[in-house]
């Protein structure tokens, strides 16, 4: 069956010279993640709101349309990418998460100038061609690969432990998950940027927390310019964040945050911080390679 073709895009295939550039959307709680594969950013404005999707080496497998029972995957690798990214793959905010992936059309030499400064391209006209569920994203600092699946399938058990002492499960999915059954939102706190703050160090209000209790665990700015930033924490007091992954910028004061408590997944930490230990999803002894 066809696919019909949306109005905005039509006015492209009359064009001389169209390029056709890749976006995805991934949609984390109350904050969207936008990329696109480009060597700059470039701002969407199709249905006159500006959203800016930032430049990120992306590449994907073929879209395929296939009869019976097969589930169509579309797995995205993302090249070069950087301790933020990964951090967000470790806290397990991305699991489940939506993504969205568009094409859009734009002329790479159509720019808007104001004041005389130059600005990004624009997207006149985008098509969704794939829309679906993350799956388990895993990669380092270097890169990262991510499965879309069309719908979510993160209700069921399926027995893929590996046989490790680290745990297994990720930490804070709640009681229905079956495995970690803390609630990652009774480990968060919710405050905001004080005066003498720097792009390594975060001033806070006194949080009344233990040194280091949020080590492991990420700070997430949730307003502003920067919102959806995500840094992983080095050090921390009561009342100064110390991030392990500086900045490159400062946070203006006033500006809200999150921070996040994870887990080492160790089975100490699970038994004395989190009361879990029933819960572990490790293996208490692994045995050593045999010597002949």
């Amino acid at each position: 069956m066809p696919i019909d073709i949306a109005d905005a895009v039509k006015p492209e295939f009359h064009k001389l010279y169209t390029k056709v550039i890749q976006m995805y959307e991934i949609v984390t709680s109350d904050t969207t993640h936008r990329y696109c594969a480009n060597y700059e950013a470039v701002e969407d404005r199709t249905d006159y709101e500006t959203r800016v999707y930032h430049p990120l080496a992306i590449r994907r497998s073929a879209i395929t349309s296939e009869e019976g029972t097969s589930i169509n995957e579309l797995e995205i690798g993302l090249d070069n990418v950087d301790l933020e990214f990964s951090t967000m793959i470790a806290s397990g905010i991305l699991i489940g998460a939506r993504c969205n992936v568009y094409i859009g059309f734009f002329n790479p030499g159509w720019v808007f100038w104001y004041n005389n400064s130059y600005m990004r391209p624009v997207i006149w006209g985008k098509v969704k061609i794939f829309s679906g569920y993350l799956d388990e994203p895993k990669g380092d600092e270097k890169w990262v690969t991510m499965t879309i699946r069309p719908f979510p399938m993160f209700n069921r058990d399926f027995p893929k432990r590996i046989f490790q002492v680290g745990c297994n499960w990720v930490f804070g999915t709640g009681p229905s998950s079956g495995h970690c059954t803390k609630d990652r939102s009774g480990y968060d706190i919710t405050t905001t940027v004080e005066n003498g703050s720097d792009v390594e160090h975060i001033h806070i209000p006194n949080s009344g927390r233990d040194h280091d209790y949020f080590v492991p665990g990420f700070m997430e700015v949730k307003n502003g310019d920067y919102v959806g930033l995500i840094r992983p924490i080095a050090t921390s007091t009561a009342s100064v964040i110390t991030l392990r992954v500086a900045l490159d910028f400062e946070l203006a004061e006033g500006t809200s945050i999150r921070l996040q408590k994870l887990c080492a997944k160790s089975l100490t930490a699970c038994d004395n911080i989190f009361n879990n230990k029933v819960e572990f999803g490790g293996f208490v002894g692994v045995p050593k390679q045999p010597k002949l």
